[in-house]
């Protein structure tokens, strides 16, 4: 896609690129990756006037042309930075920032499964499926409340931390209709370490990307020292977020961080 992405803005260069993060985990990493190489090698280019919200465009269809379209949220994501909101109307898309809501993920934690679980493959393809299945009517019911439950979350953190307890709710709710998409996301949640602490209500935590058995899992706070135990037991990576105004920021050992 890298090589794409040169050819597409028509800029002779070398890329030089390492990452420590494992593939398909679900946390847009080569959104952001290929929104960054679009940004330099637009600017190498001497295209600098780009809006930002069109950068994403530029991207996904770099996505699109090598065989990769998932559309263009992780990087809008990447652009924007923060804690956004984004209504698409025809081909436009409205980016709301949430500054006020940042809070929200104080002491989250993002949850990595061991390597040998990678593979989480793409939420899109796995709605579909559902959709064109025999249980399509159970799936595009889930779609309809996730749309509600979006809409009610997108209310909650635009008050602040007044909501915040409403808003860690919702997002449970989130993961009730999310197993209702297709099989596949219900099996790799019922194998993961976390489901009956998710059961029992000890925590509340959606998978994120696929959704599959190689997905990272968001775990919003209060996150029980117990609950850390049993995953770094079973070979888990389990790393505090620190939310910013440009971005969520992966605190790594050390004191380092990951944008």
């Amino acid at each position: 896609m890298l090589g794409r992405a040169m050819v597409i803005t028509d800029v002779d260069a070398v890329l030089d690129i390492e990452l420590e993060l494992p593939l398909g985990i679900g946390v847009g990493s080569s959104g952001a990756l290929l929104t960054a190489v679009c940004r330099a090698l637009l600017a190498v280019g001497g295209r600098t006037r780009v809006p930002d919200l069109s950068l994403p465009h530029v991207a996904a269809l770099v996505e699109c042309v090598a065989g990769h379209s998932s559309g263009i949220q992780d990087q809008l994501a990447a652009t924007a930075g923060g804690l956004c909101c984004y209504r698409f109307t025809g081909v436009t898309v409205e980016c709301t920032p949430l500054p006020q809501a940042l809070g929200f993920l104080d002491s989250a934690r993002v949850v990595v499964p061991p390597d040998r679980r990678v593979g989480s493959g793409r939420m899109v393809d796995l709605v579909l499926g559902g959709m064109h299945g025999p249980d399509g009517d159970e799936v595009r019911s889930a779609l309809r409340a996730l749309v509600r439950i979006g809409d009610r979350l997108y209310e909650t953190l635009c008050s602040g931390a007044s909501q915040f307890a409403a808003a860690r709710d919702l997002v449970g709710r989130v993961l009730e209709q999310q197993i209702r998409l297709h099989p596949v996301i219900r099996t790799a949640a019922q194998a993961t370490p976390l489901w009956p602490f998710l059961e029992s209500g000890a925590v509340v935590a959606k998978p994120l990307g696929g959704a599959g058995p190689g997905a990272a899992w968001l775990m919003l706070p209060p996150v029980p020292d117990e609950i850390l135990h049993r995953l770094t037991a079973e070979d888990w990576t389990c790393e505090p977020v620190v939310p910013s105004r440009t971005g969520i920021r992966v605190l790594r050992e050390g004191g380092g961080g990951d944008e």
